[in-house]
């Protein structure tokens, strides 16, 4: 995920939460990068696993 993908979703990340479901290290990037589009982090939901 990426910053520039960010405001091409058809759901404002700002209003809705957003649920990453994955391995740490990836939920970990997919954290960074809302939170740098300006994703408040009450709005942000982690299930981690790994393999």
């Amino acid at each position: 995920m990426s910053t520039t993908l960010l405001p091409s979703l058809p759901v404002p990340t700002t209003v809705h939460p957003v649920y990453a479901c994955g391995p740490e290290p990836w939920a970990e990037d997919v954290r960074r990068t809302t939170e740098a589009a300006g994703l408040p982090a009450d709005r942000f939901h982690v299930e981690s696993f790994g393999w």
